[in-house]
């Protein structure tokens, strides 16, 4: 008889594996939509150094020869990095949410699933802020570049 209970605990295994699904399948479809929404930021911050590189090469000598020139890219690049920083650390929490929440939904455990991932979906929000708050930071820089003659 126990050969002929796996079958059925297997199949029962399947259903709510399905039902778990289900369930978190409205939290997954908002995070990819944060996801491609991050991922169209993205590519606009990285054509954005490659043009501030490029500005960058041009004005190289204008800003040896300028004292403020060179302080107010440090200024402008010191605030880059720390967006960056801040924003490589959300990236941090949301996959250590991520990899948790699989753990929970394995387990069946969808309520603890479903709060992490909807801390996810927050944090990605927060994401999106400070990447739309780096492609200001860019623009200024950029800006501030294309001004020095």
């Amino acid at each position: 008889t126990a050969c002929a209970m796996m079958p059925f605990a297997s199949f029962a295994s399947e259903n709510e594996k399905d039902t778990v699904r289900k369930e978190l399948a409205e939290y997954r479809d908002v995070m990819k939509e944060n996801q491609e929404n991050l991922q169209t930021i993205l590519k606009e911050n990285h054509d954005s150094v490659t043009e501030i590189k490029s500005e960058q090469a041009e004005k190289k000598e204008a800003a040896k020869e300028s004292e403020e020139i060179r302080t107010r890219l440090a200024e402008y690049s010191k605030q880059i990095q720390e967006q960056r920083k801040t924003i490589a650390e959300k990236r941090e929490e949301v996959i250590a949410l991520r990899a948790s929440s699989k753990e929970h939904a394995k387990e069946g455990d969808t309520e603890s699933a479903k709060a992490e991932l909807e801390k996810i979906a927050e944090i990605q929000k927060e994401q999106i802020e400070l990447q739309n708050g780096l492609s200001d930071l860019l623009q200024k820089k950029l800006d501030y570049l294309k001004g020095i003659s």
